[in-house]
Parts: C-alpha cells; sequence; structure tokens
C-alpha cells in the first residue's frame, strides 16, 4: 500500500525552460518546481542512486550484484569507456540507475516487444561516463531480437532526452547475460564492446561528459521521466510534468505487481492513475475499469478501453494483460499488473 497525498493547486502550474535543439517542441509547464523537486528527492551526492528502492523479488540479485560492481573501483570510474571521448574532471561522485522490467514503461517510450528470455533493462548515468542502456538477458548469445529491443529502447530514449536539453547525447547499449554481471573484468569487457560498437558511426563528443552537461543532461533524464500526457486539458498542448508526488509512487512502484494507492482528495490521482494506464500500455492491453459512467465518458479520450464499474461483468478480462481502476472491488489480474486507487472520503 502506498500513499499519494499533497493537494495539487492548478494555480501553481507555471510556465518551465530546458533548452532543447528540438524547435517545434511544445511549451512546457509544471506544478511548481515539479523537476528540480523530484531530481532532489531521489539523488543523493556522492552516492550510488538505485530506482527503485527496494525491487521485486525477482530483480533483487541483479539490483545486489550490479550496485556491488559499480561499487568496485576497476568498473567505470576511469577513463571514458567510448575511446576518443574526452571527459572533463567531475567532482560529483554520485550515479543514476534505474532497473525496471522494461525502460519502455519507465520512459514512456515505443519499443519492439521484449524478447522471451529478457530479465530486465538497466539505466546508468555516471559523471564520467556516456549514458548506458543495458538488457539483461538468461543466454549467453544474444539473440536478434534482444539486440534490436536493446537498440529501439536506446533509440527512444535517446529521442525522448533531446527534447528536453541541446546538449549532443548518444547512449552506449548492448545485452548483457545474467553471468557477466558476477564478475567485474567480464562486465568491463562486455561494456568496452559495446561502447565499440555503439559509437562506431557516432561523433565522439556526443559520448563525452563533464559535470556542467552531466548536470543538465540529468534534468533532462528526469522530464523525460515525469512527462505526462494525462491531463485532461482540451485545447492547451503544452508538455506537462507529474508532481514530485506523483512520480515518487510511479517510480517506486514501476516493477510492482500488484499496487495499492490510497489517494487523499485533490492529490492529482486521476492524472497518475491515466498515466499508470498509458505506461502499463506499453507491456500490453491494459483495462482502465472507472466508478461511474460518467467518468468513464470522461476518461476513455484519453484512454479507449475504458469502462464503467457498472459495465465491467459483460467483458472478457482474460484478453487484458493490465487492469487499473478507482473501485473498491478487486479485479486481480494474475499474468499483468495490477493497480487499484483507493480515494479517501472528503
Amino acid at each position: 500500500m502506498v500513499l499519494l497525498q499533497g493537494k495539487v493547486q492548478p494555480g501553481e502550474e507555471r510556465v518551465y525552460h530546458l533548452n532543447t535543439k528540438d524547435f517545434l517542441r511544445p511549451p512546457l509547464k509544471q506544478i511548481g518546481n515539479s523537476i528540480a523537486d523530484i531530481r532532489s528527492y531521489f539523488e543523493k551526492k556522492g552516492v550510488i542512486n538505485m530506482m527503485p528502492d527496494g525491487p521485486k523479488k525477482d530483480l533483487e540479485d541483479i539490483d545486489a550484484d550490479l550496485l556491488s560492481l559499480l561499487q568496485e573501483d576497476c568498473v567505470l570510474s576511469g577513463d571514458n569507456i567510448v575511446k576518443g571521448a574526452c571527459s572533463g574532471t567531475c567532482t560529483d561522485a554520485s550515479c543514476l540507475v534505474f532497473l525496471s522490467e522494461s525502460l519502455a514503461t519507465t520512459f514512456n517510450i515505443s519499443a519492439s516487444p521484449p524478447p522471451f528470455e529478457h530479465k530486465c533493462d538497466i539505466f546508468i548515468a555516471m559523471p564520467k561516463q556516456p549514458l548506458i542502456i543495458l538488457t539483461v538477458a538468461d543466454d549467453s548469445t544474444a539473440t536478434g531480437a534482444e539486440r534490436d529491443y536493446n537498440a529501439s529502447v536506446a533509440r527512444e530514449v535517446t529521442s525522448k532526452l533531446r527534447a528536453f536539453t541541446s546538449e549532443s547525447v548518444n547512449i552506449v547499449h548492448g545485452v548483457i547475460c545474467r553471468r557477466d554481471l558476477k564478475d567485474s573484468r567480464t562486465f568491463h569487457r562486455k561494456l568496452l564492446l559495446h561502447a565499440a560498437l555503439s559509437s562506431l558511426f557516432l561523433p565522439k563528443s556526443t559520448f563525452s561528459t563533464s559535470e556542467p552537461k552531466y548536470s543538465r543532461v540529468l534534468t533532462a533524464v528526469w522530464a523525460a521521466m515525469a512527462q505526462t500526457r494525462a491531463v485532461l486539458a482540451e485545447i492547451d498542448t503544452s508538455i506537462r510534468f507529474l508532481t514530485k508526488e506523483q512520480c515518487v509512487v510511479l517510480v517506486e512502484n514501476m516493477n510492482s505487481k500488484h499496487v495499492q494507492v490510497r489517494c487523499e482528495p485533490g492529490s492529482g490521482a486521476t492524472t497518475l492513475m491515466l498515466e499508470v494506464t498509458r505506461r502499463l500500455s506499453r507491456l500490453g492491453e491494459t483495462l482502465l475499469v472507472c466508478r461511474s459512467r460518467e467518468e468513464t465518458d470522461r476518461l476513455s479520450l484519453m484512454h479507449p478501453s475504458t469502462v464503467s464499474m457498472c459495465d465491467v461483468g459483460y467483458l472478457d478480462l482474460s484478453k487484458f494483460e493490465n487492469i487499473v481502476h478507482d473501485t473498491d472491488d478487486i479485479l486481480y489480474q494474475q499474468r499483468g499488473r495490477h493497480w487499484q486507487f483507493l480515494r479517501e472520503s472528503t
């Protein structure tokens, strides 16, 4: 059970500025200082910041092995792993890591379906290194489907980050097997190979890092993470962002199969519920169930697969991979994700 609290005041919405080379990007709006608040909440200086805090059981061993690797001096703390990409001196020793069953949901991006043996995705941002996206598989030999999936995720994340920064950014990416995380030398050797392949036909400068660049790219990472299109606005096309409270609930439960969110009045539960639904749709057909037909008519404009609790009994739920709802009933879903939003009475 998690709690969504903190009343959202619409009057706090303000224009937000981030440089970009995308001249067609709509204007940005946030509630208060959402992006700065989100970043300061999750990032602690000088330490390895692992997200989410406490992954689901299936990923606990991977989380522990990865943390152990990143703590060793011989891994990623030296020269830039892309040969010829110079990195400036960085005094910041922190590191940002996302461990997710699929970065397609983490960053809300389109990607080819994960291959059958796919274990998880890892996103790593370090001050002296280029951004890294790794797909962890069981087998020692990466299949074409796994490589295509990893490349599509890296491509989409790169595109999303470029919308929020004017820095030239490219990402080192590749597939590693589960055993590669057990040995630091093997892990480092695989990273060097992926770095060489990822940068083969791209400018080396796009893989370089400096302290100012690292800071600006991290802000773009949190903007990409918190971006939402779940705000019910008919005319305004501005890009909006989740509040800190909404983003905390999303990030800390991104790998959870069953989530109950207890929502205080005015805390932005509808926005978060729609955003969760949109992101779970990246993993398969997702059903949104509302309390009333009136609410269904309103929210179906954002998510077509929306029904009221009165009508859910007429549906074949087996065709839906995931279920999101704001009812008091338990709509249990064995094979996918289940998010339940419980509204506190006013």
